[in-house]
């Protein structure tokens, strides 16, 4: 199966808390539920494809551990190609998550340190050619710029919800 979308960037372990209001610093606060899922902007895009039933691949990398496992698991386990999932030494990323009940407003708190590039394979690469949409988040971002040297004009999607440093948009074309 060609995927007809391919989601390039971050996949995370989130640790997710619904409080009823976001917490003051230093306040200890029960919640009312809290899950530990797997998160991050392009692979929560790829399961949401997934689950729309879009043929979706995901391009991104986890660590050799517990966390790295539960994510590619739960990624396979909704329906989203994961060949090109890395599994990379080290730790994967995690997220803290606070979610006030009322107006569903969040606090999150990322912990991304020692997570490589993601570095694309001619495969990778051949892949993204042949599908109709590329969606690419902050961590995805820089790949762009490899394909678009390596000719791949299929348009790209940016997930501009991380707003925390400046991106080159002048290759993306939503």
């Amino acid at each position: 199966m060609t995927p007809r979308v391919v989601c390039i960037g971050i996949a995370t372990l989130d640790s997710i808390a619904v409080v009823d209001r976001l917490p003051q610093p230093g306040e200890r606060m029960p919640g009312r539920e809290a899950r530990v899922a797997g998160g991050g902007v392009a692979a929560t895009a790829a399961v949401a494809l997934a689950r729309l039933g879009v043929p979706v691949a995901f391009i991104g990398r986890v660590g050799d551990d517990a966390a790295g496992a539960m994510v590619a698991e739960g990624l396979t386990r909704e329906g989203v190609d994961t060949s090109s999932l890395r599994v990379v030494p080290g730790r994967t990323p995690v997220t803290l998550v606070f979610v006030e009940a009322g107006s569903g407003e969040r606090t999150l708190v990322p912990d991304t340190r020692g997570v490589p590039p993601i570095e694309l394979t001619d495969a990778d690469v051949a892949g993204c050619a042949a599908a109709e949409w590329i969606h690419v988040d902050q961590t995805g971002h820089p790949a762009v710029a490899r394909l678009r040297e390596a000719g791949v004009r299929t348009p790209v999607s940016f997930d501009g919800g991380n707003v925390d440093r400046e991106y080159d948009l002048r290759q993306v074309d939503l």
